[in-house]
């Protein structure tokens, strides 16, 4: 695999823990062209479009001249442009996904190129025990999640789907008061709304149960607010939008756990 983002090389190693098959990333883009050239055993090349000084067409372009010319290349783009995919696809490649995508969706690619399940050796026990959890008394980590627009509930939804995790969604503040005083969640992600409302709403919350790490979303850009989140002593703050494997990578620190291992 070869991506210069390396949350997102962390994300699909996490993916495909207990998988039948072993992975090598590179965020370095010459480094991974070099090792796709020298070596004699690929199965399937996992190449990013965008990337800096030697993009992801310009490497199929000399794999494909090489002696690994019949490995299967996937391409991962966040282009939703059709032009640059059917130029990857004219190139060479055998596939592509737009960036974020589903596990699943990713998953079926993945045996569909590589013609075998990668996780079909694993006996339902053997998946139960890749999926264990290092900490907490729930087999399932538990997120509350404040949110207010409907539209980004369904894109969390739709990241976390095939994860571990559990997701308790509240739209209202008083919703999320009253379940985070009847409930323990392993972890609280909230959306600030950039008026004082919602950092008494954060304060709040934060209040209750200290304990809790919690991670906040917002499209606030001034410093005050960030200041004033920061103050809580928060597992992080992400400015929207923001790329889907650094709200995965964070979730994980926070929560001490690869969140898709196990689960598919």
């Amino acid at each position: 695999m070869i991506d210069d983002e390396p949350y997102f090389s962390e994300l699909v190693k996490d993916i495909l823990t207990g998988a039948h098959c072993t992975i090598t990333t590179f965020s370095d883009p010459h480094a991974g062209l070099r090792e796709a050239l020298m070596r004699n055993d690929l199965d399937l090349i996992l190449l990013d479009i965008e990337m800096p000084e030697l993009n992801g067409l310009d490497i199929l372009k000399q794999i494909k001249k090489s002696h690994n010319h019949n490995v299967p290349v996937m391409m991962l783009t966040a282009h939703a442009e059709m032009a640059v995919v059917t130029q990857a696809l004219n190139q060479g490649a055998q596939d592509y996904l737009l960036k974020p995508f589903s596990v699943k969706m990713f998953v079926k690619r993945l045996n569909k190129l590589l013609q075998t399940d990668i996780f079909k050796h694993l006996s339902s026990g053997e998946a139960s025990e890749s999926a264990e959890l290092p900490k907490g008394p729930q087999a399932q980590p538990l997120i509350l999640y404040f949110e207010t627009d409907p539209e980004a509930i369904l894109a969390i939804e739709e990241i976390l789907k095939d994860s571990v995790c559990q997701l308790l969604i509240c739209q209202e503040s008083a919703l999320a008061k009253q379940a985070l005083e009847e409930q323990d969640p392993d972890l609280i992600l909230m959306a600030l709304d950039t008026d004082k409302e919602g950092l008494r709403d954060l304060e709040t919350l934060h209040q209750l149960k200290p304990q809790i790490p919690l991670i906040v979303l917002t499209n606030d850009l001034t410093d005050h607010t960030r200041t004033e989140a920061n103050k809580l002593q928060l597992s992080a703050y992400l400015q929207k939008p923001y790329p889907i494997h650094v709200l995965i990578g964070q979730l994980e620190k926070a929560l001490q756990i690869p969140l898709f291992a196990g689960k598919l």
